[in-house]
């Protein structure tokens, strides 16, 4: 949003003006750990330049202007236009930062519930073709069991993202206490969910260590009940049978014993 915020007097920048500036911003700008480290002179420079080419807070109340930065946020950093879904968060973001401007005087009203703009329409239609149906999901299970020892232990990862929806970071803090298996291997059981641990950068966290929280937009607490087909069940069974749980209960660990990372996930 802030390269959008910002105000090109000589033409705008190239794909790789663009891409460094994002870069100087979201790794080192925005990150308090980053900071704390000082930053080197090339960062400095380019957010010199940041500085020095962003709108002033007034200019948000001139409608054009609004219209302007609306424009750039349908795009993306290679200038062509974004998914309805991505222009979609970045205007809710937008609209928050300028609540914000309110909240603290800059500006005397939100500008943006009164403009009306469409962002140029991009086809995201997903191709059935490339969806995962059940036939094919079974052989990927099968085949994920087949890349060594790690592929082995994540079969069962995987089958919670295919065959109970749950979000990585949901099965990567999946417990035994959060089981409820059935007796009898043809029927169904549940999944009581509690917690979460998406993979996030460590300049992002206040201990650089990734973290167990609550499930997403949930509050502290919450559980979310979620059913687990037969298959799903002998799979976390036999998962049990032969790796056990990690000391803290989780089902789901790396070589070390730590949580299960994305570039693992996305090696098997």
């Amino acid at each position: 949003m802030m390269l959008a915020l910002m105000r090109w007097e000589k033409g705008h920048p190239t794909r790789r003006e663009r891409e460094d500036l994002h870069a100087a911003l979201a790794t080192w700008a925005f990150s308090v750990t980053a900071r704390r480290n000082g930053l080197p002179e090339e960062i400095q420079k380019q957010i010199r330049l940041v500085e020095d080419a962003s709108f002033k807070i007034s200019a948000l109340a001139d409608s054009d202007v609004v219209r302007a930065v609306l424009g750039q946020l349908g795009k993306k950093l290679d200038g062509k236009p974004a998914a309805e879904s991505t222009f979609a968060r970045k205007r809710a973001t937008f609209y928050n930062f300028l609540k914000y401007m309110v909240e603290k005087g800059h500006l005397n009203a939100n500008p943006l519930p009164n403009i009306s703009w469409t962002p140029t329409k991009n086809d995201t239609a997903v191709d059935r073709r490339r969806v995962v149906n059940e036939a094919k999901g079974r052989r990927l299970l099968i085949a994920v069991s087949r890349r060594g020892a790690m592929g082995l232990h994540l079969r069962a990862y995987f089958g919670c993202l295919f065959l109970a929806g749950l979000r990585p970071g949901e099965a990567a803090a999946l417990t035994l206490d959060e089981l409820e298996l059935p007796d009898n291997d043809d029927e169904p059981g549940w999944m009581h969910l509690t917690a979460s641990s998406p993979e996030v950068g460590g300049p992002w966290t206040d201990s650089g260590e990734r973290e167990i929280r609550q499930l997403k937009h949930r509050a502290v607490n919450a559980v979310r009940p979620v059913p687990m087909s037969p298959l799903l069940c002998r799979l976390i069974r036999a998962h049990l049978e032969i790796f056990g749980t990690a000391p803290d209960g989780r089902l789901f660990r790396s070589e070390d014993g730590g949580l299960v990372s994305d570039s693992t996930v996305n090696t098997i």
